[in-house]
């Protein structure tokens, strides 16, 4: 499948996702039409909390850099988690490539051991992922919450599968090395950095606080303008939305990340619709400072590689 291709399809779906997003706000017109309740400072809140998200995943990426000693200043990290965000709006996974590009281009960091951080992390962010709403749904069933024992079951064997390549014996890894000759030097570093203890417990750590600062934001969202949840649904709520980046089919997951949240909910018990509002909230909240910081960025951006 060629790359026109591709993209005619992912220009569909988008088109396809936004035009069931009109007659679903449509015919929940009531539970969105609460958005425009939000007042300045509550909007003022909302960012200041988006905002240190944008941070905390900035500091998460600068840690998996130390993986191969190298050290971006606060200013690189934070301008890259903003870029990200931004450039994943215009091309799917943009943000992925743009990073790599920076790094080859500023710190002739390898392809091959971008792609290496880009597994450890994203195995890291499932298992943490998976604690969370492992912990939540038995401490549901400990308080005789709603509670759903499938998510127990999935989530489990999701761990299980996410953990496998950090403890895979080095005799494995080498008997598929000369099978995929263009991967070996990639295994082997795998080899050597899925034993760095510190950093993995630094990133599950890290990942975990970023749960539970988004499930905090979430759970705001429906104290402002909707009906309260209890936090630990907002807990799954938000673990599970995190998944959306690995199925996303549209631009920076637009449509699939709201309704992975809104079925999240239902999974915890909680409104379909009213948690499509909640997800919607959150995403222009978002969108807002992603666009402003991000133009603002990319014009710096450019201008100092002109001046170069």
């Amino acid at each position: 499948m060629n790359n026109k291709i591709k993209k005619n399809i992912k220009l569909f779906f988008l088109f396809l996702i936004l035009l069931l997003s009109y007659f679903y706000i449509k015919n929940h017109l009531d539970e969105f039409k609460k958005i425009l309740d939000l007042n300045f400072y509550q909007f003022i809140i909302l960012s200041s909390l988006t905002f240190i998200g944008f941070l905390l995943n900035g500091y998460i990426f600068n840690t998996l850099l130390e993986l191969f000693n190298v050290n971006l200043k606060i200013k690189e990290w934070f301008s890259l988690s903003i870029l990200n965000n931004y450039s994943n709006y215009f091309l799917t996974k943009g943000g992925q490539v743009l990073r790599s590009i920076y790094l080859k281009k500023k710190h002739q960091f390898p392809y091959k051991n971008y792609i290496l951080i880009f597994i450890f992390n994203n195995l890291l962010i499932i298992f943490s992922i998976s604690l969370v709403v492992i912990f939540t749904s038995f401490f549901k069933f400990l308080h005789q919450l709603n509670f759903n024992f499938n998510l127990i079951i999935f989530f489990t064997l999701l761990s299980i599968i996410t953990i496998i390549p950090f403890f895979l014996s080095k005799r494995i890894l080498k008997f598929f090395s000369p099978k995929f000759k263009h991967w070996a030097e990639t295994i082997t570093r795998w080899i050597i950095i899925r034993h760095n203890k510190k950093i993995a417990i630094k990133i599950i750590f890290l990942t975990t606080l970023l749960i539970f600062w988004g499930s905090f934001r979430i759970f705001l969202i429906y104290k402002m303008l909707f009906t309260p949840i209890l936090f630990s649904s907002a807990l799954i709520i938000v673990s599970i939305s995190l998944l959306s980046p690995f199925i996303s089919i549209t631009p920076a997951a637009l449509g699939i990340r709201e309704f992975v949240m809104s079925y999240a909910a239902k999974l915890a018990g909680e409104d379909f619709a009213i948690a499509t509002a909640v997800a919607t909230t959150d995403r222009v909240v978002s969108m807002i400072w992603v666009f402003i910081l991000g133009s603002i960025i990319s014009v710096c951006f450019y201008k100092k590689n002109s001046l170069e």
